[in-house]
């Protein structure tokens, strides 16, 4: 880019689609292997301890949360 043209900048935040990205691939991994006999407790849903299957759910609201922000911010 020595030719003085510069990269149009996006308006996304790549962090927000990174962290959007992990919280899919947990739902899919807990979601589907949880369902296991030999899948380890930790991607179960526990009622005694706080697993990881128990955090993909809030790390989704928060995510579609942050974003909806955002995009409201932005159109308002």
């Amino acid at each position: 880019m020595g030719n003085g043209t510069s990269v149009p900048s996006s308006s996304r935040i790549i962090s927000l689609d990174q962290f959007r990205g992990y919280t899919v691939a947990g739902m899919m991994l807990v979601n589907f292997i949880g369902d296991f006999a030999a899948a380890h407790p930790v991607f179960k849903h526990h009622n005694t301890y706080f697993s990881y299957a128990d955090t993909i759910m809030p790390a989704f609201h928060f995510a579609v949360g942050f974003a909806l922000r955002l995009t409201l911010l932005k159109r308002l």
